[in-house]
């Protein structure tokens, strides 16, 4: 795209068009992100479609962190295989306008997790819920809905459904690798919007209910990145997380995280498949309470920058932050049965991974600004559509007094028939998890 054109785009952009003109561009420009003449439709066979889906994951994530005597994250292992069948049917509205209802189960095996005969110490190693033929975990039950919207797609879910099928690039501050690993389903909804150009979502994940000793929980989280050139965008993601009272403790906690970010993309100009740098603010705000007094009230203020580079299957990702503590009420405790307790004592809990989904490396020395570096290098193959692979090893630096925090190795596997039986749009995806602008979008149908 020529200089004049780029300049015409971000102008036209800020302005109210007519549909008409709308159009106009949406012809000029491909991945115009508003009306277009050549807005996709939906298609599938018949009106009402029986339907199938399975879905394996295969995660182990080693975690060496010795080095640092494990005074962040223990060193452990996640080692797990799920596999995910589903059955349901699709209904085709309109050729704008599709709705699918979806049923399946998590069939969950943590490696060398088998029920010990002869318990002594640790009761729950003897569970009978680890024997091979009990491992039916959660129930996956939704429905989606799909409609065309101008040349984007507008999907909405409600119910229970996988993790995976969000598609915004979060920080690790709000979401852990690891978290995502061990806690694969939401429970709610979500909303999300697609063009060409843009990738937006809002989801509420409300994984815990009121009840006697049982805290309310729920987190809202969103992301979203808009390209405004093709080496240029600007993003953002954010989350929520509300640790609410039971009848018996009535203290709340809030956990407010929220980033912003331009991303700017080199690749064009190099022999790189990517090479890309993402720098911006991150802020918080974070307080507890009870009844109606508020107390301990944190905010703060710091910056993650991540560069990004990737030839054919091999990639370098380093990620820096910049800040002081985001996870203030880490180290707190929380009363969990209040003071009506049956022998008089007050039981307490750190709020620690009860309140924060993020990776605790984000939790430093109350007051100080400290640096932390996360370097990953990665394999990641382009193997065909359903199938995906990463191979990686990351290496931890913190300016705590350590310095070297420790390492881990990781490998993750995914295969997803629905995303081979149902191609849907042809938006690139890029190593962010981002759908992004594809010149075969424009005018395309989409498979539902």
């Amino acid at each position: 795209m020529s200089f004049k054109k780029s300049i015409l785009l971000v102008a036209m952009t800020l302005l109210p068009l007519s549909s008409n003109a709308q159009s106009m561009l949406g012809d000029l420009f491909s991945g115009w992100p508003f009306g277009s003449s050549r807005s996709p439709v939906l298609t599938q066979k018949d009106p009402v479609t029986f339907e199938y889906d399975i879905a394996y994951k295969y995660d182990f994530f080693n975690m060496e962190f010795d080095a640092s005597r494990g005074s962040v994250i223990p060193s452990s292992t996640i080692h797990s295989a799920v596999l995910t069948p589903s059955i349901g049917i699709s209904v085709l509205q309109s050729e704008k306008v599709g709705h699918r209802l979806m049923m399946g189960i998590d069939i969950q095996k943590n490696m060398g997790e088998n029920p010990v005969r002869d318990v002594i110490n640790s009761p729950e190693e003897g569970d009978a819920r680890l024997e091979n033929t009990r491992l039916f975990r959660e129930i996956t039950l939704y429905y989606r809905a799909q409609a065309i919207m101008g040349n984007g797609l507008f999907t909405a879910y409600a119910g229970v459904f996988p993790r995976r099928f969000t598609q915004g690039d979060y920080s690790e501050s709000i979401f852990s690798d690891s978290y995502k690993v061990l806690d694969r389903n939401l429970e709610g909804m979500m909303l999300q919007y697609r063009t060409a150009r843009l990738n937006a979502e809002l989801a509420c994940d409300w994984f815990s209910k009121y009840g006697v000793d049982r805290r309310e929980k729920f987190q809202i989280f969103t992301a979203g990145e808009y390209e405004i050139l093709p080496w240029l965008s600007a993003g953002w993601d954010g989350s929520m997380f509300h640790f609410a009272c039971s009848e018996s403790a009535n203290i709340v906690a809030y956990n407010n995280m929220v980033d912003a970010y331009m991303r700017v993309d080199f690749s064009g100009n190099t022999r790189m498949d990517e090479f890309s740098i993402k720098l911006g603010p991150k802020a918080i705000y974070q307080y507890q309470q009870d009844g109606g007094e508020i107390f301990g009230v944190n905010l703060a203020v710091g910056a993650e920058s991540v560069l990004k580079l990737k030839k054919r299957a091999w990639g370098v990702q380093n990620t820096i932050f910049v800040g002081p503590d985001m996870m203030p009420l880490y180290d707190l405790k929380y009363n969990l049965n209040g003071v009506d307790s049956a022998d008089g004592e007050i039981l307490y809990r750190q709020y620690a991974g009860d309140l924060y989904t993020g990776s605790p490396f984000f939790h430093t020395r109350s007051g100080e600004i400290s640096v932390y570096d996360k370097l990953e290098m990665f394999y990641q193959p382009s193997l065909t559509r359903f199938l995906d692979l990463r191979v990686s090893v990351d290496f931890h630096i913190t300016s705590r007094e350590y310095g070297f925090a420790g390492t881990q190795q990781k490998v993750a596997f995914l295969f997803d028939l629905d995303a081979l039986r149902h191609p849907a749009i042809k938006f690139k995806k890029d190593a962010h998890g981002q759908r992004r602008r594809n010149k075969d979008y424009k005018g395309g149908k989409i498979n539902l």
